[in-house]
């Protein structure tokens, strides 16, 4: 969709049919291409300038726990980490004056969930097969049937490792990584000139980005320019709904604080089992990672209520600018944007006035970005497979567990039955368990002082209190009856069907989901962008006639855009914007915010 004669075949044409276009006289001739398209030719691509489009592999960003987020100060050598490149995987949008740790939490998440999920089953299954053919150890409990702990030993710390190191792993076996841009790195920050002619194509790289990655935090829509870095990805792509990545720090946050109180289950699981530990001293330590995982579910909670009030009532005149005259400059390219791309209806001979675009761009923003920004909105924070996975931390390994010892069982009856019952409450009772806390931490989300701290311990209490009664009323009560009890075995042996099939269908109906959106992704990016713009695809005719991007420029020259009065202002907004929260000491990048 970037190519040269699609930046060329958007511009003017008008809502009615192409027949009316083409015997309309007030219709751009098509060698007499408008002043605004020329603007947004310079604002949205490379050419002439190719060696700007430049992009960073992902591990490199990643390296030393994403060291090179710390400061926005480049240098010759950070510049030097990207690359020349034909195409951006991922444009990444950030605020600089967020933390270093949690923006490599949200993209190790964004980029490594997947592979650090299969790691962690991988490692799993090995440690069952391992302790099956008796190559692990397994524990034999006094008064006790024996128990396997390796699968719970090492699945999460494997999880972990390769979310948080992954991709420097792949990339130390030459794996091809992900090149993103992000503009420490990818705008030279020592050469005023070369700097200033990266600012002037940011709305250009984001063209030739395959997706928009937002790590999103409460600041994110008040700073004009990430609003701006919005605006041109929005109001330029047609499969921007499905191209613009949203991750909230904060709900990474909780993810993770989730995957940490499984783990903590599993030592205190594990220490009972082999070090003989008392339940009471194994109840404390599972109640310390309930309340680290509340604490986090109450922050997000808090933040999501914050993320709909901005969405709801988003407006760009609200958003904060450090310098003044930096702000007409953004208006002016955002009204370029609406106007060239046709928002809302308007037709090819309508030119409108910055205030209108505002009020059009505004609109767009509450309208698209609510089903961009969807976690703010649903009930569920995570799809089922993010809840299966967290289930799989806290009991799957467990029945992996009980499945590794089947060969040296005295009774296999009761390791079986142990195994579905586990496998159970993965599939089925925690991701309820998960989704019933989130609603639960939505309530009262103003109280502070000693009402949030008795709400969230007693949120706690009851989230580790609950499992263990109905571990000791139903669970151990059916696993110890299946030993002798054929109804009770087929009653367990029903939950885990039921369980898997209800589990299947939420996997089917999830990868449905992600199918048709990676779908109309590619049908909207390879559709005309007109056809988005004025709700019908450009004729063959007139792409016939359309000149060539070499004769625009070569009879109207290359306008200058309010980008290049942009390049001054840039830097001294993000300088502002750092000085409020690093006291000015460093030296910034242009796009700082």
């Amino acid at each position: 969709v970037g190519s040269k004669c699609l930046l060329a075949f958007f511009y003017g044409l008008p809502m009615a049919s192409p027949d009316d276009c083409l015997k309309s006289s007030h219709a751009p001739s098509s060698r007499q291409p408008s002043r605004q398209y020329s603007e947004v030719v310079e604002l949205l691509s490379f050419e002439g300038c190719e060696d700007l489009r430049r992009a960073v592999p992902l591990p490199f960003v990643l390296r030393n726990c994403a060291e090179i987020l710390a400061s926005s100060k480049g240098s010759l050598q950070s510049y030097n980490l990207s690359l020349p490149v034909r195409n951006i995987d991922s444009f990444i949008s950030h605020n600089w004056s967020v933390g270093r740790y949690r923006k490599w939490w949200a993209l190790s998440f964004h980029f490594n969930f997947q592979i650090a999920a299969v790691a962690s089953l991988l490692a799993t299954l090995l440690a069952t097969i391992l302790t099956m053919v008796g190559i692990l150890p397994f524990c034999q409990p006094a008064h006790d049937y024996i128990k396997g702990v390796w699968g719970r030993a090492v699945g999460v710390p494997v999880f972990f490792l390769v979310l948080l190191f992954g991709r420097n792993i792949a990339d130390y076996f030459r794996a091809r990584p992900p090149y993103v841009f992000l503009d420490k790195v990818c705008i030279h920050q020592s050469d005023k000139k070369i700097q200033r002619r990266g600012i002037m194509k940011l709305g250009a790289f984001l063209a030739q980005s395959d997706e928009m990655l937002i790590l999103y935090t409460n600041i994110y829509l008040q700073k004009l320019w990430t609003v701006y870095e919005v605006a041109a990805f929005l109001l330029q792509n047609a499969a921007s709904a499905y191209n613009m990545k949203v991750v909230p720090v904060s709900l990474v946050g909780m993810f993770l604080a989730a995957f940490w109180w499984s783990y903590v289950q599993a030592v205190a699981g594990i220490s009972l089992t082999v070090l003989g530990w008392n339940t009471v001293w194994s109840g404390l330590i599972g109640l310390l990672g309930g309340a680290i995982y509340m604490a986090a579910v109450r922050t997000w909670q808090r933040d999501k209520l914050m993320m709909q009030e901005r969405l709801l009532g988003f407006a760009v005149r609200d958003c904060r600018c450090a310098i003044d005259g930096d702000r007409h400059v953004v208006y002016a390219n955002i009204a370029a944007l609406v106007q060239a791309f046709k928002m809302e209806g308007l037709d090819c001979n309508t030119s409108v006035t910055t205030d209108d675009a505002l009020d059009i761009f505004d609109n767009v923003m509450r309208n698209e970005l609510r089903s961009v920004f969807k976690t703010a909105f649903d009930w569920c924070s995570f799809e089922y497979h993010h809840y299966l996975f967290i289930g799989f931390a806290m009991t799957g390994m467990l029945a992996l567990d009980y499945v590794a010892v089947l060969p040296f069982s005295d009774c296999p009856r009761f390791h079986v039955a142990g195994a579905v019952m586990w496998t159970h409450w993965t599939l089925a009772v925690w991701p309820v368990i998960f989704t019933s806390l989130e609603l639960l931490m939505s309530f009262k989300l103003a109280w502070t002082g000693w009402k949030e701290l008795t709400f969230t311990v007693g949120a706690s209490m009851a989230l580790v209190v609950f499992p263990a009664v109905v571990y000791d009323l139903l669970t151990s009560y059916l696993m110890e009856s299946a030993t002798d009890s054929n109804m009770a075995l087929a009653l367990i042996l029903a939950l885990g069907i039921c369980s898997i099939t209800w589990a299947i269908s939420a996997l089917y109906r999830d990868a449905r989901r992600a199918a048709r959106d990676r779908s109309q992704s590619r049908t909207s990016s390879g559709m005309n962008v007109a056809k988005k713009v004025t709700g019908s695809a450009l004729p063959e005719e007139e792409c016939r006639s359309m000149q060539s991007m070499e004769d625009v420029e070569h009879e109207h020259g290359r306008a200058k855009t309010g980008c290049e009065t942009a390049a001054a202002g840039i830097g001294g907004e993000a300088a502002a914007d750092w000085d409020e929260s690093n006291d000015g000491s460093a030296d910034l990048s242009p796009l700082a915010i």
